[in-house]
């Protein structure tokens, strides 16, 4: 999952490669700490390169991996996890993103990339500020990061004045309807 999203270290088409030689080899969980030495029936994949992959994608999940297992308070884990998503350069990641979908005129899909990150630093400096220096374990600490983010909405201002906005219900991000139209809602 992690790797196809478009933020991990390695771009879609060098995912592609290596999803290729690891399908085709079995290589899961531990392996991936081992250096590939089998030759792939695909000449186009070369060991080398493969490796330079592989180390690009699995050092900064070790070392998420490693200050998490050390962590013992909720700025350690919070800590942990900021340096991850600056280490795979997140940030400069969802600026890029947040630059095509203007220039494409996403405009919403722009605001909702626009607000995630703020939302994560918001979460991340509430945990600090309030439970800083408190004593606890990762499930804890993923029990409170969860919470942070359910207290979150994300709102989009509409592109237009006065607009038609057709939904599922369940779906639907407001509230504060001028007029709603339920279709197959009978009275009485």
């Amino acid at each position: 999952g992690f790797v196809k999203t478009g933020f991990s270290p390695i771009t879609l088409s060098e995912c592609e490669d290596l999803e290729n030689y690891v399908l085709e080899f079995g290589i899961r969980g531990k392996k991936w700490d081992q250096e590939f030495t089998k030759v792939s029936q695909n000449p186009a994949m070369e060991l080398n390169s493969l490796n330079e992959l592989r180390l690009k994608l699995i050092t900064p999940l070790n070392q998420l991996k490693a200050e998490l297992k050390t962590g013992q308070t909720c700025q350690d884990y919070t800590r942990a996890l900021y340096e991850f998503l600056v280490t795979i350069k997140t940030p400069e990641k969802i600026e890029a993103l947040v630059e095509q979908l203007s220039q494409a005129g996403s405009y919403e899909a722009m605001e909702i990339y626009h607000q995630i990150w703020n939302i994560l630093m918001e979460v991340f400096d509430q945990i600090v500020e309030t439970m800083g220096n408190d004593q606890t374990t990762s499930a804890e600490y993923l029990r409170i990061l969860k919470s942070g983010f359910q207290g979150y909405r994300l709102g989009i201002i509409p592109p237009y004045r006065d607009y038609v906005s057709i939904t599922d219900l369940r779906r639907s991000r407001s509230s504060a309807f001028e007029v709603l139209i339920v279709f197959g809602l009978n009275e009485g």
